[in-house]
């Protein structure tokens, strides 16, 4: 099989301003039902990924830090304070650039899927921006490489291997 990044990937990406607010984010997350997106600044260059996995964590770092160096081994759960009292007056100001990942990992279009598949399952990571000439060309996320295995299943129906 030699399928190239550009014949799986989402080439309609939505992206995110680096100084958009958190709730702004959220309303983004919601309202495409994504659960990543490239972060773009004034210039639209890539400067960086956010997740759903940065946002809930961020500003709970601290103090998930500190419960769980107060939790002693005998015990048996921590107890964790109010979610809404985590995230406080320092979230309410913060903005997509305060929690996203700048070290962003980039395929070419003309890469080879499965290369890239290697490079999702080493680094553990579930989408990669796809760029030509520092420009965003797509991007590739678990969900298309899930669509790309259907319809090799169903291209393959009945066949014995």
């Amino acid at each position: 099989m030699n399928v190239k990044v550009k014949d799986v990937m989402t080439s309609e990406v939505i992206k995110v301003y680096q100084d958009a607010t958190l709730q702004e984010l959220v309303e983004i997350f919601i309202g495409n039902k994504l659960s990543g997106l490239p972060v773009i600044d004034k210039d639209n260059k890539l400067v960086g990924i956010v997740s759903k996995t940065d946002l809930v964590t961020h500003g709970l770092e601290k103090e998930l830090s500190s419960l769980l160096k107060e939790q002693t081994p005998r015990s048996n759960y921590v107890e964790l304070p109010d979610f809404e009292n985590l995230l406080g007056s320092e979230s309410i100001h913060a903005t997509v650039a305060d929690l996203m990942t700048t070290d962003v990992i980039t395929a070419d279009p003309e890469m080879d899927v499965m290369d890239v598949i290697k490079v999702m399952l080493d680094k553990e990571i579930h989408r990669i921006v796809v760029v030509k000439n520092g420009k965003i060309e797509g991007i590739l996320t678990t969900v298309d490489l899930v669509k790309l295995v259907g319809e090799i299943l169903e291209k393959n129906k009945g066949r014995k291997f």
